[in-house]
């Protein structure tokens, strides 16, 4: 997956090379519009708000084939509270490629067992994660789906509730 990355960072450092000197660049745009104020989850939702540590992350890619592809070094914790916020600190990854994902923003349960997440990206645009997810209360137990980029692609994490602080904190070496 990688390979597809290649473009992104060739056409980025591209861009550093080819600069305008500031009396030529156009102004900048307004930041965007905030998130919405979230919404809590319905009253009728199996799902617990509650702490979650990740124990799996597994990607299908459409283009490589029906084998999921497995992420190594899974952790951190997922936070759903009450009042529709969520917390997500991921780290995927063995020293010294470790990277972190850190989001805040809203979550919605919708009918059924779909869901979705909303949060400004790290460049300050909103973005919105559409999935499903699977709840099982008897062992804390916590699948969710989330649909990718190309068509047929897609992201599943496992999670596990009752998550403290220690298990968003990375391994010690």
């Amino acid at each position: 997956m990688s390979y597809r990355l290649l473009p992104a960072v060739v056409l980025g450092l591209g861009g550093l090379l080819w600069q305008l000197p500031a009396s030529a660049q156009a102004p900048t745009a307004a930041p965007p519009a905030p998130l919405p104020p979230p919404t809590a989850p319905p009253a009728d939702s199996s799902l617990q708000c509650a702490t979650y540590a990740y124990l799996s992350f597994l990607i299908y890619d459409a283009e490589s084939g029906p084998e999921p592809i497995v992420a190594e070094g899974v952790g951190g914790t997922l936070t759903l509270h009450p009042d529709g916020r969520f917390e997500q600190r991921l780290r995927i990854g063995l020293a010294p490629q470790t990277t972190v994902f850190e989001r805040s923003g809203a979550y919605q349960l919708l009918s059924g067992n779909a869901l979705r997440f909303s949060y400004l990206t790290k460049q300050n645009q909103p973005r919105t994660d559409r999935g499903t997810y699977r709840y099982d209360a008897r062992q804390g137990a916590l699948v969710i789906t989330i649909e990718g980029f190309p068509a047929g692609s897609r992201s599943v994490y496992t999670l596990v509730a009752g998550a403290g602080e220690a298990a968003a904190a990375p391994p010690a070496k």
